[in-house]
């Protein structure tokens, strides 16, 4: 589970997942599967992600401590 994707998409202001996802132009289902961690993005995507979130690639796809 993502925790940090999670929280960021909240802490920047969306309210739902599906708000999030329809900024990215994506189905609900795919973001949820990313914070699931049953679907990996490409390095484009973490980019376009983060951009989208204000907020660093590697500290939201990067999993430390594991």
């Amino acid at each position: 589970m993502n925790w940090k994707l999670k929280a960021t998409i909240h802490d920047r202001g969306f309210h739902t997942q599906g708000e999030f996802a329809r900024s990215l132009g994506i189905q609900e289902s795919v973001l949820s599967r990313v914070i699931r961690g049953t679907k990996s993005l490409s390095r484009d995507e973490q980019v376009k992600w983060a951009k989208a979130l204000r907020a660093n690639p590697e500290e939201l796809f990067t999993q430390s401590g594991i």
